[in-house]
Protein backbone atom coordinates (compact mmCIF):
# COMPACT_ATOMS: atom_id res chain seq x y z
CA UNK A 1 0.00 0.00 0.00
CA UNK A 2 1.12 3.26 -0.83
CA UNK A 3 2.98 5.37 1.77
CA UNK A 4 0.48 7.90 3.62
CA UNK A 5 2.00 11.45 3.93
CA UNK A 6 5.07 10.91 1.09
CA UNK A 7 5.38 11.69 -2.50
CA UNK A 8 2.76 10.02 -4.23
CA UNK A 9 3.65 7.41 -6.69
CA UNK A 10 3.53 7.74 -10.06
CA UNK A 11 0.93 4.76 -10.30
CA UNK A 12 -1.19 6.38 -8.17
CA UNK A 13 -0.78 9.95 -9.22
CA UNK A 14 -2.21 8.13 -12.71
CA UNK A 15 -4.90 6.71 -11.06
CA UNK A 16 -6.08 9.91 -9.03
CA UNK A 17 -6.30 11.75 -12.15
CA UNK A 18 -7.84 9.80 -14.64
CA UNK A 19 -10.80 9.42 -11.39
CA UNK A 20 -10.64 12.70 -11.29
CA UNK A 21 -11.72 13.14 -15.19
CA UNK A 22 -14.00 10.46 -14.80
CA UNK A 23 -15.74 11.95 -12.24
CA UNK A 24 -15.87 15.30 -13.67
CA UNK A 25 -17.05 14.05 -17.30
CA UNK A 26 -19.78 12.42 -15.23
CA UNK A 27 -20.83 15.77 -13.62
CA UNK A 28 -20.21 14.45 -9.90
CA UNK A 29 -19.29 16.48 -7.52
CA UNK A 30 -17.12 15.19 -4.95
CA UNK A 31 -19.67 15.39 -1.69
CA UNK A 32 -21.51 12.85 -3.37
CA UNK A 33 -18.68 10.41 -3.91
CA UNK A 34 -18.00 11.08 -0.47
CA UNK A 35 -21.27 10.05 0.10
CA UNK A 36 -21.07 7.00 -1.64
CA UNK A 37 -17.96 6.16 -0.19
CA UNK A 38 -19.32 6.26 3.20
CA UNK A 39 -16.22 8.93 3.33
CA UNK A 40 -14.86 12.33 4.00
CA UNK A 41 -14.52 14.82 1.22
CA UNK A 42 -11.45 15.51 2.27
CA UNK A 43 -10.20 11.28 1.40
CA UNK A 44 -11.86 11.81 -1.92
CA UNK A 45 -9.61 14.41 -2.91
CA UNK A 46 -6.57 12.08 -1.16
CA UNK A 47 -8.16 9.92 -3.81
CA UNK A 48 -7.80 12.25 -7.08
CA UNK A 49 -3.88 13.34 -5.71
CA UNK A 50 -3.01 9.96 -5.61
CA UNK A 51 -1.98 10.00 -1.41
CA UNK A 52 -3.72 7.76 -0.61
CA UNK A 53 -5.07 4.45 -2.24
CA UNK A 54 -8.92 3.20 -3.39
CA UNK A 55 -9.92 -0.29 -2.32
CA UNK A 56 -9.72 -2.35 -4.96
CA UNK A 57 -12.99 -4.01 -3.86
CA UNK A 58 -15.01 -0.17 -3.78
CA UNK A 59 -13.39 0.81 -7.34
CA UNK A 60 -16.07 -1.44 -9.30
CA UNK A 61 -19.00 0.54 -7.51
CA UNK A 62 -17.11 4.25 -8.22
CA UNK A 63 -16.91 3.62 -12.21
CA UNK A 64 -20.37 2.44 -12.35
CA UNK A 65 -21.24 5.76 -10.53
CA UNK A 66 -19.17 7.68 -13.19
CA UNK A 67 -20.98 5.66 -15.78
CA UNK A 68 -17.90 3.89 -17.37
CA UNK A 69 -19.69 1.38 -19.39
CA UNK A 70 -16.13 0.67 -21.66
CA UNK A 71 -14.60 -2.92 -20.45
CA UNK A 72 -11.26 -1.69 -21.64
CA UNK A 73 -11.61 1.04 -19.58
CA UNK A 74 -12.59 -0.63 -16.36
CA UNK A 75 -10.09 -3.77 -16.75
CA UNK A 76 -6.78 -0.91 -16.96
CA UNK A 77 -8.34 1.39 -14.26
CA UNK A 78 -8.27 -1.98 -11.75
CA UNK A 79 -4.88 -3.03 -12.65
CA UNK A 80 -3.71 -0.02 -12.32
CA UNK A 81 -5.31 -0.03 -8.82
CA UNK A 82 -3.75 -3.05 -7.59
CA UNK A 83 -0.23 -1.73 -8.83
CA UNK A 84 -1.18 1.14 -6.89
CA UNK A 85 -1.83 -1.10 -3.84
CA UNK A 86 0.62 -4.11 -3.84
CA UNK A 87 4.14 -3.71 -3.39
CA UNK A 88 6.36 -4.73 -5.89
CA UNK A 89 9.76 -6.28 -5.03
CA UNK A 90 11.60 -2.71 -5.68
CA UNK A 91 8.97 -1.01 -3.04
CA UNK A 92 10.21 -3.27 -0.05
CA UNK A 93 14.28 -2.93 -1.21
CA UNK A 94 15.37 -0.16 0.65
CA UNK A 95 15.79 2.43 -1.88
CA UNK A 96 13.52 5.05 -1.87
CA UNK A 97 10.53 5.66 -3.89
CA UNK A 98 12.08 7.58 -6.84
CA UNK A 99 13.71 4.36 -7.86
CA UNK A 100 10.66 2.40 -7.47
CA UNK A 101 9.12 4.51 -9.48
CA UNK A 102 11.84 4.54 -12.48
CA UNK A 103 11.67 0.44 -12.36
CA UNK A 104 7.76 0.31 -12.22
CA UNK A 105 7.83 2.32 -15.01
CA UNK A 106 10.69 -0.24 -16.85
CA UNK A 107 8.33 -2.95 -15.89
CA UNK A 108 5.18 -1.72 -17.55
CA UNK A 109 6.84 -0.29 -20.41
CA UNK A 110 6.09 -1.99 -23.77
CA UNK A 111 9.43 0.68 -25.23
CA UNK A 112 11.76 2.20 -23.80
CA UNK A 113 14.65 4.64 -25.63
CA UNK A 114 17.18 5.29 -23.51
CA UNK A 115 20.00 8.12 -24.87
CA UNK A 116 23.08 8.10 -22.57
CA UNK A 117 25.82 11.15 -22.47
CA UNK A 118 27.81 10.25 -19.72
CA UNK A 119 27.90 6.36 -18.34
CA UNK A 120 26.51 3.31 -19.97
CA UNK A 121 23.07 3.29 -19.18
CA UNK A 122 21.94 1.75 -15.40
CA UNK A 123 20.10 -0.99 -17.20
CA UNK A 124 22.70 -2.73 -19.08
CA UNK A 125 25.54 -2.07 -16.62
CA UNK A 126 27.90 -5.00 -15.35
CA UNK A 127 28.39 -5.42 -11.40
CA UNK A 128 31.70 -4.13 -11.21
CA UNK A 129 31.17 -1.38 -13.43
CA UNK A 130 28.09 -0.05 -11.38
CA UNK A 131 30.10 -0.62 -8.25
CA UNK A 132 32.47 1.23 -9.05
CA UNK A 133 30.59 4.00 -9.91
CA UNK A 134 28.56 3.48 -6.00
CA UNK A 135 31.82 3.93 -4.62
CA UNK A 136 32.89 7.18 -5.33
CA UNK A 137 30.10 8.87 -4.03
CA UNK A 138 29.34 5.78 -1.07
CA UNK A 139 31.47 5.90 2.23
CA UNK A 140 32.12 2.47 4.43
CA UNK A 141 28.83 3.55 6.11
CA UNK A 142 27.16 3.35 2.85
CA UNK A 143 28.24 -0.09 1.88
CA UNK A 144 24.94 -1.59 2.93
CA UNK A 145 22.54 0.83 1.11
CA UNK A 146 25.34 0.42 -1.60
CA UNK A 147 25.04 -3.71 -1.63
CA UNK A 148 21.24 -3.09 -1.73
CA UNK A 149 21.69 -0.65 -5.04
CA UNK A 150 23.52 -3.06 -6.61
CA UNK A 151 21.63 -5.95 -6.14
CA UNK A 152 18.82 -3.86 -7.40
CA UNK A 153 20.50 -2.83 -10.62
CA UNK A 154 21.44 -6.68 -11.02
CA UNK A 155 17.48 -7.31 -11.02
CA UNK A 156 16.65 -4.35 -13.27
CA UNK A 157 19.39 -6.01 -15.91
CA UNK A 158 17.64 -9.26 -15.76
CA UNK A 159 14.54 -7.18 -17.81
CA UNK A 160 16.16 -7.24 -21.15
CA UNK A 161 16.44 -11.49 -20.84
CA UNK A 162 12.71 -11.36 -20.55
CA UNK A 163 11.72 -12.49 -24.20
CA UNK A 164 8.03 -10.56 -22.69
CA UNK A 165 9.98 -7.75 -21.68
CA UNK A 166 10.10 -4.48 -23.69
CA UNK A 167 11.68 -3.28 -26.73
CA UNK A 168 14.83 -1.42 -25.35
CA UNK A 169 16.77 1.00 -27.90
CA UNK A 170 19.70 2.12 -26.37
CA UNK A 171 21.61 5.23 -27.60
CA UNK A 172 25.38 6.57 -26.11
CA UNK A 173 27.72 9.04 -27.11
CA UNK A 174 31.00 7.75 -28.29
CA UNK A 175 32.74 9.38 -25.56
CA UNK A 176 31.17 7.53 -23.05
CA UNK A 177 33.71 4.65 -23.59
CA UNK A 178 36.46 7.14 -22.75
CA UNK A 179 35.96 6.87 -19.26
CA UNK A 180 37.56 3.75 -18.17
CA UNK A 181 35.38 3.43 -15.98
CA UNK A 182 37.31 1.10 -12.98
CA UNK A 183 40.32 0.65 -14.87
CA UNK A 184 40.85 -1.29 -18.05
CA UNK A 185 39.47 -4.95 -16.79
CA UNK A 186 36.47 -3.39 -15.85
CA UNK A 187 35.65 -1.40 -19.01
CA UNK A 188 36.37 -4.75 -21.21
CA UNK A 189 34.24 -6.80 -19.05
CA UNK A 190 31.85 -3.48 -19.94
CA UNK A 191 32.06 -3.14 -23.38
CA UNK A 192 32.15 -7.44 -23.66
CA UNK A 193 28.96 -6.73 -22.23
CA UNK A 194 27.63 -4.28 -24.65
CA UNK A 195 28.26 -6.31 -27.53
CA UNK A 196 26.55 -9.14 -25.86
CA UNK A 197 23.28 -6.98 -25.11
CA UNK A 198 23.18 -5.71 -28.49
CA UNK A 199 22.51 -9.59 -29.80
CA UNK A 200 19.60 -9.98 -27.74
CA UNK A 201 16.37 -9.75 -29.97
CA UNK A 202 14.73 -7.19 -28.40
CA UNK A 203 17.49 -4.75 -27.72
CA UNK A 204 18.70 -1.98 -30.51
CA UNK A 205 22.33 -0.45 -29.63
CA UNK A 206 23.85 2.47 -32.17
CA UNK A 207 26.49 5.20 -30.72
CA UNK A 208 26.71 8.70 -31.77
CA UNK A 209 30.22 9.70 -33.10
CA UNK A 210 32.52 12.04 -31.85
CA UNK A 211 31.45 15.68 -33.39
CA UNK A 212 27.94 14.61 -32.87
CA UNK A 213 26.04 17.76 -30.99
CA UNK A 214 22.53 17.61 -31.73
CA UNK A 215 22.13 16.39 -28.35
CA UNK A 216 22.86 19.54 -26.91
CA UNK A 217 19.98 21.08 -28.92
CA UNK A 218 17.34 18.89 -27.18
CA UNK A 219 18.83 20.57 -23.63
CA UNK A 220 20.07 16.87 -22.88
CA UNK A 221 23.09 17.06 -20.62
CA UNK A 222 23.26 13.38 -18.88
CA UNK A 223 20.94 11.49 -20.95
CA UNK A 224 17.18 10.26 -20.35
CA UNK A 225 15.20 7.24 -20.15
CA UNK A 226 12.07 7.46 -22.32
CA UNK A 227 9.15 5.15 -21.35
CA UNK A 228 6.48 3.93 -23.96
CA UNK A 229 3.46 2.41 -21.96
CA UNK A 230 1.46 -0.77 -21.62
CA UNK A 231 -2.20 -0.54 -20.90
CA UNK A 232 -2.81 3.15 -23.20
CA UNK A 233 -1.09 4.94 -20.09
CA UNK A 234 1.01 7.99 -20.90
CA UNK A 235 4.44 7.88 -22.21
CA UNK A 236 6.85 9.37 -19.46
CA UNK A 237 10.56 10.37 -19.96
CA UNK A 238 12.81 10.63 -16.97
CA UNK A 239 15.89 12.45 -16.52
CA UNK A 240 18.68 12.69 -13.57
CA UNK A 241 19.49 15.98 -12.00
CA UNK A 242 20.96 16.68 -8.41
CA UNK A 243 17.95 16.71 -6.75
CA UNK A 244 16.46 13.21 -8.12
CA UNK A 245 14.89 12.08 -11.07
CA UNK A 246 12.45 14.35 -12.97
CA UNK A 247 9.21 13.00 -14.23
CA UNK A 248 7.40 14.59 -17.27
CA UNK A 249 4.52 13.14 -19.22
CA UNK A 250 3.01 13.32 -22.45
CA UNK A 251 1.69 15.31 -24.39
CA UNK A 252 4.56 17.73 -23.11
CA UNK A 253 7.25 15.52 -24.04
CA UNK A 254 6.63 14.93 -27.29
CA UNK A 255 9.50 16.73 -28.71
CA UNK A 256 12.36 15.03 -27.30
CA UNK A 257 10.74 11.13 -28.76
CA UNK A 258 10.76 13.09 -32.04
CA UNK A 259 14.75 14.42 -31.01
CA UNK A 260 15.11 11.02 -30.25
CA UNK A 261 14.15 9.26 -33.35
CA UNK A 262 16.02 12.08 -35.14
CA UNK A 263 19.43 11.41 -33.44
CA UNK A 264 18.83 7.51 -33.81
CA UNK A 265 17.78 7.79 -37.50
CA UNK A 266 19.78 10.74 -39.00
CA UNK A 267 22.95 10.91 -36.69
CA UNK A 268 23.94 7.41 -34.93
CA UNK A 269 25.87 4.83 -36.50
CA UNK A 270 24.22 2.13 -37.41
CA UNK A 271 24.18 -1.35 -35.48
CA UNK A 272 26.43 -3.01 -37.41
CA UNK A 273 28.87 0.33 -37.01
CA UNK A 274 28.23 0.80 -33.46
CA UNK A 275 29.47 -3.30 -33.21
CA UNK A 276 32.44 -2.78 -34.60
CA UNK A 277 32.94 0.09 -32.66
CA UNK A 278 32.66 -1.47 -29.50
CA UNK A 279 35.22 -4.51 -30.67
CA UNK A 280 37.99 -1.87 -31.51
CA UNK A 281 37.50 -0.03 -28.24
CA UNK A 282 37.59 -3.35 -26.07
CA UNK A 283 40.91 -4.04 -28.00
CA UNK A 284 42.00 -0.90 -27.01
CA UNK A 285 41.50 -1.65 -23.38
CA UNK A 286 42.62 -4.99 -23.55
CA UNK A 287 45.93 -4.18 -24.92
Amino acid sequence: MEDVGKQPTIRARWLGKELQELRKAADVEVQAVAQFLGKQRAVVSRFERGEFPISIDELPGLLDLYRVRDLKTRANLLKLAQEVTQRGWADGHGIGSGLANFIWLEENAQRMLILSTVVVPGLIQTPDYARTLFEVRTDEEDAEQANRWLETRQIRGSLIQDPGGPIVRVLFLETVLDHHVGGNTVMSGQISHLIDTAGLPQVELRALPRGVWKHIGLSVETGFTLFEMRNDWPTVVATDSPAGTVYAESPDIDWIAEGFESLWNDEALNEVQSIDLLKAKLKDVTR
